[in-house]
């Protein structure tokens, strides 16, 4: 079936059942590199809606993954929808809404990412989208474009793309269309920026270059993953990466880029000059997972340390060239990262209360909180420095090294905002 809607705001093509099903399904993420899809990733993604409603987002193409999802990989399923925006218009359509409401797994299909930023942004969609996965737990995944847009950071394209060698002489170059926290946040994507294709053309230079900005302009921990373009990371509820591919046939390799655990300052990112951050002790850590069509490798996003079936890499940036050696050993210091399902709901809340902090005498930071909370303290590279506890409703003192200038507070269970300290 197909049919033309409201003026053409948007098409819809459907296979299987006419009505949709209420099932016991799972939630989960994907992140798909770009060239092509990773069956064993999309037969993942499938499982997650336990036979319910799939539908599929785009702003171009057609309906070229209705019969691939609802036939073509042995995965029973009762409907499968595309439904393509031709428009900015469709944003708060009725029918749209409905059909997101009852799916059980959404995918975003690649093309020009920008086009969903002008679609979706600040609309009755973002939020259905978040109802989706958030309220709902339902399973979303996207590739290339749909990739790029499903992290809290995210390269917006607004003006096109940009390649490695300009974004490192010049991290703020025009085309350098990189934004944070103001469109869609998913699980396990908080600080996170992605990036597809990665290996055609090679895209290191100018993820780092995009880490770089989102450190300076945002003073967050930010946090990468890195596609190449057969691969796929699949992320259920225990926050376990699993890396999907065809090596050893192909050199199919995801990467997940995260702070170095040495006392490197941050990036010198200015307008119109090469980036420089960190020297040959490194300034990110890089696990390197070599994907294979068994999943059964990657990285635990709890702890961004923990890993299998990769190497671990020192990246650092000196006047605007990427240099890279090889780990001896895996990293010795984990990287913050509370972001379960759960976690984001607080997060939509403009209300949602912080730390008041203030420095305190000799080592100690003053905090009053207004809710029990369970926090631990990271620098400003995510970090972790100390897990504090449990602490009720008051004024606590809290003791803490004098290794570094700032401290980020985070509430474990998300119901404060993360604050910030310098001193």
């Amino acid at each position: 079936m197909v049919s033309t809607c409201f003026a053409q705001n948007y098409t819809t093509w459907s296979v299987g059942a006419s009505e949709s099903v209420d099932v016991d399904h799972e939630s989960g993420l994907v992140l798909m590199g770009g060239a092509g899809e990773m069956p064993e990733a999309m037969v993942w993604f499938l499982g997650r809606a336990a036979g319910g409603d799939v539908l599929v987002l785009r702003a171009s193409g057609s309906d070229a993954y209705n019969d691939y999802l609802y036939s073509d990989l042995g995965v029973d399923v009762n409907r499968v929808e595309t439904i393509r925006f031709n428009n900015p218009n469709a944003s708060d359509d009725e029918y749209i809404l409905n059909r997101i409401a009852e799916a059980e797994a959404i995918w975003l299909a690649g093309g020009d990412q920008f086009n969903y930023v002008q679609f979706w942004k600040d609309t009755p969609i973002q939020d259905a989208l978040h109802a989706h996965v958030i309220s709902k737990g339902g399973a979303i995944g996207g590739i290339s474009a749909g990739l790029a847009v499903l992290g809290f950071g995210y390269f917006a394209a607004g003006n096109g793309t940009v390649y490695s060698g300009e974004a490192l002489q010049d991290p703020y170059n025009s085309n350098m269309d990189v934004r944070y926290g103001d469109f869609l946040r998913m699980p396990w994507m908080n600080s996170v920026i992605n990036d597809s294709h990665y290996d055609d053309p090679d895209r290191k230079g100018r993820h780092v270059a995009m880490l770089a900005r989102l450190i300076t302009d945002h003073s967050i921990a930010a946090l990468g993953i890195g596609c190449n373009e057969y691969t796929a990371v699949c992320i259920a509820e225990d926050g376990f990466a699993h890396c999907y591919g065809e090596y050893p046939q192909y050199p199919e390799q995801v990467y997940f880029i995260r702070p170095t655990c040495l006392d490197v300052a941050g990036p010198i990112c200015t307008a119109g000059e090469p980036l420089d951050w960190g020297s040959e002790g490194s300034a990110l850590h890089v696990f390197v997972v070599d994907a294979t069509e068994a999943g059964n490798r990657g990285l635990d996003l709890n702890d961004w340390t923990s890993g299998t079936g990769g190497n671990w890499e020192n990246w650092w940036v000196e006047d605007g060239v990427l240099e890279m050696a090889a780990m001896d050993e895996a990293p010795d210091c984990p990287v913050s990262s509370v972001n379960k399902v759960e976690d984001l709901v607080p997060l939509l809340a403009d209300s949602r209360p912080s730390f008041e902090l203030f420095s305190g005498p000799n080592n100690t930071i003053m905090m009053t909180i207004s809710i029990e909370c369970d926090l631990m303290v990271a620098d400003s590279a995510g970090r972790v420095v100390k897990t504090l506890g449990v602490f009720p409703v008051g004024t606590h003192s809290v003791e803490l090294p004098l290794t570094f200038n700032c401290y980020v507070f985070n509430d474990k269970s998300g119901a404060l905002k993360s604050t910030v300290i310098c001193r």
